[in-house]
This record gives structure tokens, C-alpha cells and sequence, in this order.
């Protein structure tokens, strides 16, 4: 998924064809500084622009087809002060060394890394194994969000001894490099975001064979975290991945614990929710309960309700017209409408979600039977087409 560039020095460096912020952050030649392409060419050039803008970056081109040499220099140190971080530099734990060589996803607050653990120059394999790294790009120290994080995974590590069946990213430690906070964890597939995008055809939906199967196994993990004593207060696409392998892409795993709060401390839900420096970003404002956007305490109840539009989504794409929307008050009007009409906007839909639908706004979710009823669903599809594969699993993440 990457194009190679030759650079000034005939120097040959990798691009995301994905156009993400990070990827400009260029590994440096043995004993000279890196050296940037004259141009950059990607797919969203405008959008990218945009969003650079955002991070409080000078555009100087009017260009939407590339960025000059001049660009991409204050991009590249704009992003070495923010990260501290180029592909190819290594952080280290007391226990490892590892290596960034991938971005795999860049949020407003945090970069998560594809990395490889180094072995000492002795070891006969100097390669190691490879670990997703999430890495805070802004503090020198840990904040509130990142403890809460690491408190989740520790919870998940003595629960997941009890219980082997739950789904979520191995913790494996965290610590501070390069005076930037960081968590290590196993590596995950693609999120079930990416999974459409690379595997439905364009403007079109999932099967409903595969709807079903990402309803049942997303509603199923989503329970176990909550069984954890945990809100999740982010629930959408991009925060439920399948397994990294062929023989684990029917395994959908939960990601991304730190907006979450322990339902049993009234006073961590207070403070998050008193907590400015989280806003909504434009794929939160899709999903979340509509106390999200009204700035009241999150539950389990509104967990549910972000996991229900994410999946009418899954089912339909093109039923929620907020999707194109950027003002949080008209989503939230949006949102509320589509509850008092929901009988009449999910007719389109199998019947199984208006009656889900009706369940989900109760205060304590009803995950065993709203599974039974997905999973009736599904077999009555197996045994129609049980020779039919799930979308993906002809892909190679």
C-alpha cells in the first residue's frame, strides 16, 4: 500500500498512498538528514490541505495537486517537533527496543505504529516480533485518559485469564521514550471501516449474510467489555477489527479504551464528561448517543445506541442523511427524529432491527436476546447459502 518516490539524493522513500499526516515524517539517510520528493501526489490533496490548515500548518501553494518542496519541509519538522518520531527511529521500554516502521493510524491526539521489536547486534535474529504502538503526541507524562487506558487493559489481562473468549488487543506494557507516552499492544486486522471500503464495492452494502455476522460478533464483545465494568463512551467502525490472520477473520475485536469510564465511579464519569480537550470529532458525531452531544454522562445504554447506528449503517449506508452533516445540533435533531420515525425509516431493513430498535433505548441492554435474535437471522441465511464467504476473506491485511 505504499509508492516509492526517488528523492534529490536518489534516495528512495515510501509513501502512504493514503495521504495520512504522518507518512511525511521520511526516515533519515546514514549520516545525513532526510531529504524530501519535490512533490507529493496522493488522492486527497484537498482535503489533506484542509486538514493541515487545522493542525495550524501555513499552506502556502493554492495547489490542490501537490505540495512544493517548501510545503513538505514544514510538514516534515512540523511533525518531528509534534512526534518526535520518523519511520525508522526506535523507542525503548526496559524490557524492549522497537523499531517504527509503519503508521497505522493517526488520530487527533495520538499516532498508533506498526513496530518491530529489536533484538541485540549478538542475537543471531536481530528481527523480532511486531507490535501495534500507540504513542500520545502531545504530553511528556501520562494523562488521565491514558491511565484509565492502562487501567482497562490491566483489568482485561486478569479477566481474560478467567475467560479466554474475550476479544480485545493483548496488552503487552507501556512506559515514556523520546519524552512521549506510549502502550504496547498486539497487532490487529483492519478495523471494520477499512474492511468495507477495501472489500464492498463502492456505494453498495455488505451482504446480509455479513451484516448479520458483524452485528452478532460486535454486540458480543462489546457486552464483555461491559461486563468488565466499563463504559466505552466511542463506539463506531473504526474501533472493531478482525484478527490478523486468515484463520482469525472471523474473530472481531474492540479497540481503543481511552474515553472509557467505570460505570461503579460516579466521579471518573463526571470529570470525562466535564473534560473539554475530547471533542467530538466528524465520525463520533455519525455515531454517538445523542447524550453525547447534549454533554451528559455516557452508559451502557448510550453504548448500545452508538453499536445500533453503526450497524443500521453496516446494513445500509445511505439511511442516515446526518452522515454528511458537521453541525453536532443538527445531527442531534437529525437523531432524535429518526427514533420517533424509526418504524418508518428501518422499513426497508429486515425486521429484526425495528424490533432491536425498541429494545435498545432500556436502561440495562438486553445483549443475550438480541443476540439470540440476530443469530436466528444468520442460520436461517446459513442454510440458504451455506457455500457463501464473508466479504474479506479473500483479502490480505
Amino acid at each position: 500500500d505504499t509508492e516509492k518516490t526517488q528523492c534529490e539524493d536518489n534516495s528512495v522513500r515510501n509513501t502512504s498512498q493514503y495521504g495520512t499526516l504522518s507518512v511525511y515524517a521520511a526516515p533519515p539517510q546514514p549520516g545525513r538528514p532526510a531529504v524530501n520528493p519535490n512533490t507529493y501526489k496522493g488522492p486527497s490533496i484537498a482535503m489533506l490541505k484542509e486538514r493541515i490548515k487545522s493542525e495550524g500548518i501555513p499552506i502556502i501553494s493554492a495547489n490542490t495537486e501537490k505540495f512544493n518542496v517548501t510545503e513538505l519541509k514544514t510538514i516534515e519538522e512540523f511533525l518531528i517537533k509534534r512526534n518526535g518520531l520518523r519511520i525508522g527511529d526506535t523507542i525503548e521500554s526496559s524490557q524492549r527496543k522497537y523499531k517504527m516502521v509503519h503508521v497505522l493510524g493517526e488520530g487527533r491526539y495520538c499516532d498508533v505504529y506498526l513496530a518491530e521489536e529489536e533484538k541485540d547486534g549478538e542475537e543471531e535474529e536481530k528481527s523480532g516480533k511486531f507490535y501495534a504502538i500507540k504513542i500520545d503526541k502531545r504530553k511528556h507524562e501520562f494523562r488521565t485518559r491514558q491511565k484509565i487506558e492502562v487501567g482497562v487493559y490491566d483489568k482485561i489481562k486478569q479477566s481474560v485469564k478467567m475467560d479466554a473468549t474475550f476479544r480485545f488487543p493483548e496488552f503487552i506494557e507501556y512506559g515514556i521514550s523520546k519524552k512521549k507516552p506510549f502502550i504496547v499492544m498486539s497487532v490487529l486486522g483492519w478495523n471494520i471501516s477499512k474492511i468495507r471500503e477495501k472489500a464492498v464495492k463502492k456505494q453498495s452494502n455488505y451482504e446480509r449474510k455479513s451484516a448479520y455476522f458483524l452485528a452478532i460478533e460486535t454486540l458480543r464483545v462489546l457486552g464483555d467489555f461491559h461486563k468488565l465494568g466499563y463504559v466505552h463512551r466511542d463506539i463506531k467502525p473504526n474501533n472493531f477489527c478482525l484478527g490478523l490472520t486468515k484463520d482469525l477473520y472471523d474473530k472481531v475485536y474492540l479497540i481503543d479504551f481511552a474515553s472509557a469510564a467505570r460505570t461503579d465511579d460516579t466521579n471518573q464519569l463526571e470529570l470525562l464528561r466535564m473534560e473539554k480537550s475530547h471533542p467530538l470529532t466528524n465520525q463520533n458525531l455519525v455515531y454517538c448517543a445523542p447524550e453525547a452531544h447534549k454533554g451528559e454522562v455516557l452508559t451502557r445504554k448510550s453504548d448500545m445506541i452508538s453499536w445500533f447506528f453503526m450497524i443500521v449503517d453496516i446494513f445500509d449506508r445511505d439511511l442516515f442523511r446526518w452522515k454528511k452533516c458537521e453541525d453536532s445540533d443538527k445531527i442531534l435533531e437529525a437523531k432524535m427524529a429518526f427514533w420517533k420515525d424509526r418504524a418508518t425509516l428501518l422499513s426497508p431493513l429486515p425486521k429484526v432491527l425495528q424490533d432491536i430498535a425498541g429494545m435498545i433505548e432500556e436502561t440495562e441492554p438486553k445483549y443475550d436476546k438480541i443476540l439470540y435474535m440476530l443469530n436466528d437471522e444468520k442460520k436461517e441465511l446459513d442454510q440458504k447459502f451455506p457455500m457463501k464467504k464473508y466479504e474479506w476473506m479473500h483479502l490480505n491485511f
